[in-house]
């Protein structure tokens, strides 16, 4: 210790110079070590928010985040009738680029599934979780939106009546989140000139089958904007959040991994994904 002391004070600068060195690459790690944890939490915020047990998505998907993933929304009910599970909610998610007075706006919209999941869980600062089907958002409070603030999104007017902190895709995009209903019904929306031609089409489509040449009062029908084809399918889901005891969380997912038209994931495996990804 004497022999240390004394070389010190021999080398004084070199001993100060070395320290600062090592103090800043120390320094380094550490912030390194820090924006990757951050990186990594904002990632995954959105996953740890909607608390499934189990994601359900389309069959040889990674998705919904890492990878499209269209379900049709009829396996929410087929899952949630699976020995086990306790609860199973469709979702939905998008990210989209809207105007909003003179600010552009860019967010992830999510889907919840209303009434059973009105977003209690989402750990709302300020305002209430969404209390009505049609016209109510959440919104993260990173997009400087206050509670009360109406968006133009599609053709209806949304009102925010509450706000979360730090929801964000993995993007880092602010969430905002409606019901499943009004989240099909902005990403569906058309402008008129698309809705105007695509009319056009059905009728040259109809017009082309034989249906179309023998019953031509069905002309006006294809062109009128109130009406929908019957068959038309609903609007797709992207996955299905599944929860279930712990105890029968690995029996419940064997069970759906036997279905040959979904695969199933862990709230682990998912997040993995989306690191991966």
């Amino acid at each position: 210790m004497n022999l240390a002391f004394h070389d010190v004070r021999h080398h004084f600068g070199r001993f100060v110079a070395t320290s600062a060195v090592v103090g800043l690459l120390f320094t380094v790690v550490l912030a390194m070590a820090g924006i990757y944890q951050g990186l990594v939490d904002d990632a995954t915020v959105l996953l740890d928010r909607m608390h499934a047990d189990l994601w359900v998505v389309q069959r040889g998907t990674r998705g919904p985040f890492a990878d499209p993933s269209r379900l049709d929304p009829s396996l929410e009910q087929r899952v949630a009738s699976v020995p086990g599970v306790s609860s199973a909610r469709a979702f939905t998610t998008q990210v989209l680029q809207r105007d909003h007075g003179h600010q552009q706006l860019r967010f992830a919209l999510v889907g919840l599934a209303f009434p059973y999941d009105r977003g209690d869980n989402l750990s709302i600062v300020q305002g209430n979780a969404i209390r009505q089907a049609h016209g109510e958002l959440l919104a993260d409070a990173s997009l400087g939106l206050p509670v009360g603030e109406v968006l133009r999104l599609g053709r209806d007017d949304y009102r925010i009546t509450g706000l979360t902190r730090q929801v964000l895709a993995s993007g880092g995009d602010g969430v905002v989140f409606a019901t499943i209903a009004d989240t099909q019904r902005i990403i569906a929306d058309d402008s008129s000139d698309a809705l105007i031609a695509e009319r056009e089409r059905r009728l040259k489509r109809l017009l082309d089958t034989d249906l179309g040449q023998s019953q031509p009062t069905l002309e006006a029908l294809a062109v009128d904007p109130r009406w929908k084809f019957p068959a038309l399918p609903a609007p797709p889901i992207q996955a299905v959040l599944v929860n279930a005891a712990p105890a029968r969380i690995e029996e419940v997912r064997q069970a759906l991994g036997r279905w040959s038209d979904v695969t199933v994931w862990t709230h682990i495996e998912e997040e993995q994904l989306v690191l991966q990804g």
